[in-house]
């Protein structure tokens, strides 16, 4: 698996973690057992099925520098039917964004940063808009509504050009779907009166 280290001189793996970006797995990590206790002075992570990494490296990224030993020293065994490679429908992708929310938000409020809200509207906005792409990929109203509903109840704009380009999602996705959409009703509607004169 291919792997990218930051510079020395530019550890960038808390914000790697934040954007799962690069992410080593968790058993290429050696950590030092004080640092380790120090990073979860809990001892304590919150309960899911997904995200347990994240929880446990996080704090530990935020905390102390790392390093990088660039060879590779561990195998790495892929099955098809691991929960790594497990597809998943639309509600669980959906449900599994909302999941990870809630995950990075209970982990972010331990490590007590000066800039919590910011690192929390961050995440929030970031795994709200997969959802978003997700609902417009597959045409779904209602994941489309409810990410805008969500949104406007935290006062939170997801779709602020620091997350991504508004235009290309315009062009690209929503305007050709509603195109399309209005083409589609359009049919239905002639399709309607041929039947009604049919009948007649």
């Amino acid at each position: 698996m291919a792997s990218y280290p930051p510079p020395v001189d530019n550890d960038s793996l808390f914000s790697d973690l934040l954007n799962e970006r690069n992410v080593p797995l968790q058993n290429v990590w050696m950590v030092r057992r004080n640092a380790f206790f120090d990073a979860h002075y809990t001892k304590k992570i919150f309960p899911s099925k997904i995200g347990q990494n994240f929880q446990l490296l996080l704090p530990l990224a935020y905390k102390y520098k790392q390093g990088y030993v660039n060879e590779p020293l561990v195998y790495y065994v892929i099955r098809k039917n691991s929960h790594f490679h497990t597809s998943r429908t639309l509600k669980q992708e959906a449900e599994r964004n909302l999941g990870l929310i809630d995950i990075f938000t209970e982990t972010l409020k331990l490590l007590k940063a000066p800039n919590e809200q910011k690192l929390l509207n961050f995440v929030w906005a970031r795994f709200m808009h997969r959802n978003l792409m997700l609902g417009i990929n597959h045409g779904n109203a209602n994941l489309i509504l409810d990410c805008c509903e969500k949104a406007q109840e935290r006062q939170l704009n997801i779709f602020n050009k620091d997350y991504f380009d508004v235009a290309f999602l315009l062009n690209n996705y929503i305007l050709p779907r509603i195109n399309l959409q209005q083409k589609l009703n359009e049919v239905k509607a002639d399709i309607s009166k041929i039947n009604d004169k049919l009948k007649n």
